[in-house]
This record gives structure tokens, sequence and C-alpha cells, in this order.
């Protein structure tokens, strides 16, 4: 009965060897930017970081939940705290997601669709949104085929860290890092960018809030108030 899971293990084994072993192969093709899929074991981590140190620019992707999350990432990959650690080696960290774009044409104003959100977003928004611009979800119409979405739109954060962040981090950990980044680099966080989305119109906020984080997650992880300040 242990003979099939004996083999997944082993085939696994022998995809994580592979994947790390083609990321080394592509260093020997000598190109000026390598484009890797996925850091997804120590090994591929390893390849990847090599590559880095030896001037190729790498471009490559991990599953995390915020941009200050890649490095804890990083870490739990067994990277060498040296490599992980400098800014010259790890020069931009980016998370992002993607959410439903309204349709222009058929979205309902706030102030005409306020009455059928729930009261605990409707304060959320009414506090940290420019309500005079904030848009809701139409029932659809010719130009987006009844969806009431046109296409989606991106909602990111983006770290270009420095040699004083990577010490905030190493000394203090991920939340006091993110902190600083907000506070002392002048970072826009996803929450804070979510809340731009909603006052250009373009984010229904219960998508934006559903899809993204509720618009009140800094002012309760930071306290960070961004009240009336539309971000």
């Amino acid at each position: 009965t242990q003979t099939p899971l004996v083999a997944d293990r082993s085939s696994e084994e022998s995809i994580r060897r592979g994947w790390a072993n083609s990321i080394k192969a592509s260093m020997r093709q000598d190109p000026d930017i390598m484009m890797i899929g996925e850091i997804r074991d120590a090994g591929s981590a390893k390849a990847a970081f090599d590559a880095a140190m030896t001037g190729h620019g790498v471009w490559t992707t991990v599953h995390v939940t915020d941009a200050v999350g890649i490095m804890m990432r990083l870490r739990g990959l067994d990277v060498e705290t040296d490599r992980m650690l400098d800014p010259e080696i790890v020069t931009g960290l980016i998370n992002q997601s993607l959410v439903q774009k309204l349709c222009p044409h058929c979205s309902v104003p706030w102030d005409l669709g306020r009455e059928i959100v729930d009261s605990h977003t409707r304060r959320r928004v009414e506090s940290y949104c420019q309500t005079e611009y904030v848009r809701l979800r139409g029932r659809g119409c010719e130009h987006c085929k009844g969806e009431g979405i046109m296409g989606r739109v991106v909602v990111s954060e983006v770290i270009l860290p420095n040699l004083a962040f990577m010490d905030v981090f190493s000394e203090k950990g991920k939340t006091k890092a993110k902190e600083y980044w907000v506070k002392s680099m002048g970072g826009i966080t996803k929450c804070m960018a979510l809340i731009r989305r909603i006052n250009e119109g373009y984010v229904d906020p219960r998508e934006g809030e559903g899809k993204i984080c509720s618009l009140d997650k800094d002012d309760l992880t930071m306290g960070i108030d961004y009240s009336k300040t539309g971000s």
C-alpha cells in the first residue's frame, strides 16, 4: 500500500532536481534576463540566486499574500541570509491581484446604490473612500454584454528595498518592515491601492474587499488611517 506514495515522492524529487538543473543550464546560454516561472523549493531558490549573483537579471515568482511576504517565503526556502538581505540582489518585490473592472456605462453611483450595501461595508466605504467617485456594479448593458463588468484591473504593491528596509526586516520581522516601508519609504500597500481604484470608479468596493482586503486593514494592522484621504 505504500508503493504509490514512494513512487510519488520519488517523482516529485526528480521534478525538483530537474527544475533546478534547468535553471542552471539556462545560465550557460548567457542570457541578459532570465524568466523563471516559479521558485518552489530550496534547490530552485539557490539556482535563481546563483544566477543573480553572476550578473544575470532574474524575474521569478513565489506564492505569497503581500510584497513583504516574499522575504518570508525566501527565508522559508533556506536562501542564504546574506544573499536574501542584499538590496543589490533582491532589487524589487511585487505582489499583485486582478479584480473585475466596472462597466463605465452602467455602473451605479454610490449615492444611488448605497442602501443595497451591507451596513459594515457601507461604514468602511464612507470612512475610507471618496464616495462622490465610488461606483457599484450595475445590472449590465449592451456595452458589457449584460455583465456589468469590462475586463479586469490590477491592484498591486511594489517595494524597491534598500539596506534600511532589509535591516528592519532582519531585526524586527515582517510587520515592522512593512510599517517602515509605508511610513519611511512612502510605500503604497494593496489596501491603499484598492482604495485608489475604488475612488477612480473602477472597482466595486464589495468586489475589492472580497478579492483583496478589508478597507480598514492597514488601520487595524499598522494604525494607518486613510479616512477621507483617498490614500
